[in-house]
């Protein structure tokens, strides 16, 4: 699950109006529990609160928001590309947890048979150099 962003209170549980913005985004593990930094290849755009997010084709999206420090409405769209994908660290997930795989497209339930198959394309081919 990635998460982007958020408001806090340097006051902790109480509202002092000294609020901190971010702008980072985590990955939670749902298996271990436990939380993780996504690397990101380019600036992240300002921490905000109120925003909306979605995944699309791999891709995670941001839209909008709203900083009180700024005092800033923002209207933008902001694209974060995962590397590796999405569907990539889906697969391995699927792999890893031995998940259950009927649920999954056509494509991405090929991809995973093609990817443990044991046939002779993904098998090294014995050398006979004596």
């Amino acid at each position: 699950m990635f998460v982007f962003g958020g408001r806090a209170d340097r006051s902790g549980p109480f509202h002092s109006n000294n609020e901190i913005y971010c702008n980072r985004i985590r990955v939670f593990d749902l298996m271990t529990e436990s939380w993780l930094e996504a690397p990101q290849s380019t600036l992240p755009p300002e921490g905000r609160r109120s925003h909306s997010a979605f995944s699309y084709h791999g891709e995670l999206y941001v839209f909008g928001g709203y900083n009180a420090r700024l005092n800033r409405h923002f209207q933008d769209l902001w694209k974060y590309t995962p590397d590796p994908s999405l569907k990539t660290l889906c697969k391995l997930a699927v792999l890893h947890y031995n998940l259950e795989q009927a649920c999954l497209p056509h494509d991405i339930r090929w991809e995973l048979s093609a990817m443990t198959t044991n046939s002779n394309i993904s098998r090294p081919l014995p050398s006979y150099h004596g």
